[in-house]
C-alpha cells in the first residue's frame, strides 16, 4: 500500500475551518469563499501527492521485453499481459489505478481508448489515444471479422495508451538480457548499506522486495525507488 500520511501541519485556512466559534462569526459569502479557498488547497496537495508518485513509479520501472513476434512486420512488440505484468504492481503499490475505456470522437475507422490515471491521494490525469481498426494486413486485404478486428484495436490500443501514461522503456531479448545483471555501483550498494543501518527492518523487507541477499545484488533502476522509500522511512 502507498504511504499517503503526511507530517505537515494543519494550514492556517484549515485550523480556521476547525474552529466552531470562528466559523459561526463568518457571513455566508466569507464561508463560502473559505471553502473553496480550502478545496484548493487539497487538490493541489493531491496534485504534489500525484506527482511524488508518479515519479517514484517511473524510477521503480524495470524494462519491459518485446516478447512476441508480428509475423507480417517482422517486428517485435510486447504482449498486453507482459506490459501489464511489469506495469501494475510497480503502480498500484505507488497509490495509482487506471480504468479504461472506449470513447467518442475518434475518426473514421479508427476507436479512441480513453484511460482515467487515479490516484489514492484524489488526483486524476486523462489521458487518449486514437487507434486505427486492425481490420487488414499490411498489404490492405481485410483478415479479421468486425468482432476480432475490435477485440484487436482495443488490445492494441490499452497497450499503447499505458506506454504513453508511464513511458516504459521496451527492449529485444539480447539487450533485456544484459540489463538483467546490471547492478547498483559499489558507492550506489555501500550508500543503501549505511541507510539500512539507520532502518533494519526497513532494510530487510527492501531487501527481501529487490529478491537479494546483499545490497551489492541490487538491481541498478531499483536504487533511487529504494532510496525514496529509506528517505520516506527517516522522514516518519
Amino acid at each position: 500500500m502507498p504511504d499517503l500520511t503526511t507530517t505537515q501541519s494543519p494550514s492556517p485556512l484549515a485550523a480556521l475551518l476547525s474552529d466552531p466559534e470562528r466559523v459561526a462569526a463568518l457571513d455566508v459569502d466569507k464561508m463560502r469563499a473559505l471553502l473553496e479557498m480550502r478545496r484548493e488547497e487539497e487538490r493541489e496537495d493531491a496534485r504534489r501527492q500525484f506527482m511524488s508518485a508518479f515519479a517514484a513509479v517511473q524510477a521503480e520501472l524495470a524494462p519491459i521485453l518485446r516478447d512476441a513476434v508480428n509475423e507480417q512486420t517482422r517486428s517485435r512488440y510486447a504482449k498486453l499481459a507482459t506490459v501489464h505484468e511489469k506495469l501494475r504492481p510497480v503502480y498500484t503499490r505507488h497509490g495509482f489505478s487506471l480504468m479504461h475505456g472506449e470513447e467518442p470522437g475518434a475518426a473514421e475507422g479508427s476507436i479512441r481508448i480513453g484511460v482515467d490515471v487515479m490516484h489514492a491521494a484524489g488526483h486524476m490525469v486523462h489521458k487518449y489515444a486514437d487507434v486505427p481498426i486492425d481490420a487488414a494486413g499490411i498489404k490492405g486485404n481485410v483478415n479479421k471479422t468486425p468482432t476480432h478486428a475490435k477485440g484487436s484495436t482495443l488490445t492494441y490500443g490499452i497497450r499503447y495508451v499505458d506506454t504513453l501514461v508511464f513511458a516504459p522503456e521496451y527492449v529485444d531479448e539480447d539487450t533485456d538480457a544484459a540489463r538483467a545483471v546490471e547492478t547498483v555501483s559499489l558507492d550506489q550498494a555501500l550508500n543503501l548499506s549505511a541507510l539500512a543501518d539507520e532502518q533494519p527492518d526497513l532494510g530487510s523487507k527492501l531487501l527481501a522486495w529487490a529478491k537479494v541477499d546483499a545490497w551489492e545484488g541490487v538491481a541498478a533502476h531499483r536504487y533511487a525507488a529504494i532510496v525514496q522509500r529509506f528517505e520516506k522511512g527517516r522522514a516518519g
